[in-house]
This record gives C-alpha cells, sequence and structure tokens, in this order.
C-alpha cells in the first residue's frame, strides 16, 4: 500500500510539473493574420527600486487583436522578467507570454 501511495504521488508531482512547464509555453491560437505593430507607449513614474516594467502587447480576444496596456510589476530576487512576444510558425502566429528566469 506504502509503494502505491508513493507511485502515485510520484505520478501527481510529474503531472503538475508538467502542466506548470506548458504553462510557460505560452498560447497557440493559430492566427493566420499577424499582429498590428507594437504602440509607443508613455511609462509613467517607477513605484520603487527594483520595479520592473513589463511592456504593453497585442493580445487575441473574439477573434481580434486588443491592445492590453504595460505595467509595473514587484521585483522578484534573483530573477530576470523576460518581455512575451509574437512569433510566426509554420501555421499560424503564437504569443508566448512573458515570464520571470531564474539568474544563474
Amino acid at each position: 500500500m506504502k509503494r502505491r501511495s508513493l507511485w502515485l504521488a510520484s505520478l501527481v508531482l510529474a503531472a503538475l510539473l508538467f502542466m506548470s512547464e506548458s504553462a510557460l509555453a505560452g498560447v497557440w491560437v493559430g492566427i493566420r493574420v499577424g499582429p498590428p505593430p507594437v504602440r509607443r507607449e508613455a511609462i509613467v513614474a517607477c513605484p520603487g527600486p527594483g520595479w520592473v516594467w513589463a511592456g504593453g502587447h497585442w493580445g487575441w480576444y473574439h477573434s481580434r487583436y486588443s491592445w492590453l496596456p504595460g505595467r509595473w510589476m514587484a521585483p522578484r530576487p534573483g530573477h530576470a522578467w523576460v518581455e512575451g512576444r509574437w512569433y510566426h510558425r509554420h501555421d499560424g502566429w503564437a504569443y508566448r507570454e512573458g515570464y520571470w528566469r531564474g539568474r544563474r
């Protein structure tokens, strides 16, 4: 019984790790038309030391692009912010969400 519980716990942990990794992979919606050019934004005053500006980007909602404005994000010690980006694949456009990457 103990061995079975350990196996089940390992399986659940592996599934959670896989899901969190795929969450970082971005959103794939297979859009045929690329996003409009990035808008210039007025960056408001930084709220404090170490805060990071996450620039705005085009999101895909209700079958059209919508602008999502940039925002300040609280610092995460030991991490660097990687901006999200649109990229073209062989079968359409996809967006990879921005994420915090641990520094090495």
